[in-house]
């Protein structure tokens, strides 16, 4: 799974990220698909590791994402990006016509 952080939001003065938008993708034999989702922090500036927005980086808040998410939470999500893959590789649904083949030329009525 590829973690981006599309966006954050902070407080102002103290730079503390109050919110992460992120998107997850998965690649499985050519096959891509992702998920969106938002995290909420509670910042407190006066804690020890405390780190304000100029100071953040990518990889920190993506492990602050899985951490908020849990072990149960971020495998769910895996999971359900599984479920994605096998669905396109081996969908249960289809759409069409039995009168009209897909490879059909196709021709009007002069």
């Amino acid at each position: 799974m590829d973690f981006k952080i599309v966006q954050l939001e902070r407080q102002l003065p103290s730079g503390g990220i109050t919110t992460a938008h992120w998107t997850v993708s998965k690649t499985t034999d050519g096959t891509t698909v992702s998920s969106y989702g938002a995290q909420g922090f509670q910042p407190d500036a006066a804690a020890v590791g405390f780190i304000a927005f100029p100071q953040v980086t990518e990889a920190t808040v993506v492990n602050w994402i899985k951490a908020a998410m849990g072990t149960e939470g971020v495998a769910a999500l895996e999971a359900s990006l599984d479920s994605q893959i096998a669905a396109i590789k081996t969908p249960a649904t289809a759409t069409g016509m039995p009168w009209f083949p897909a490879n059909a030329p196709v021709t009007t009525p002069a």
